[in-house]
């Protein structure tokens, strides 16, 4: 089975580009996410969603620990001013869904992001 690859280095571009932090998903079939925080200070996280479904793509989830994750994560949601649901976050990295979609958007509301429902303004 061939496996994925995901993007790499592509937030931690942008976030010396733009100068503020960034956040980037990818999704495989709307299986799976990789995630790659960056901040402009040099940060750099990722994390993997939808862990369980992972490993049946035979993706080595070993690469995408959830406790570094999590760090990173609140040290990404702070240097943006955000303020971060710690367990939320795990959950989101820990979690499980029919589509990895949802899982991100639960990250994003545990990081501090406010997302649109649809209808709103910026949906």
């Amino acid at each position: 089975m061939k496996r994925p690859h995901p993007p790499d280095g592509a937030a931690a571009a942008l976030a010396r580009r733009t100068g503020a932090p960034v956040l980037t998903v990818a999704y495989l079939d709307s299986d799976v996410g990789f995630v790659e925080g960056a901040t402009f200070a040099g940060g750099r996280w990722k994390a993997l969603l939808n862990r369980d479904t992972a490993e049946d793509y035979e993706i080595p989830v070993e690469r995408f620990p959830v406790e570094a994750a999590l760090a990173g994560a609140l040290d990404w949601a702070a240097a943006g001013g955000l303020t971060a649901d710690p367990e939320g976050v795990r959950a989101a990295l820990t979690g499980s869904e029919d589509f990895a979609e949802d899982l991100a958007e639960r990250l994003l509301g545990a990081l501090g992001i406010a997302t649109a429902a649809p209808g709103e303004e910026g949906a």
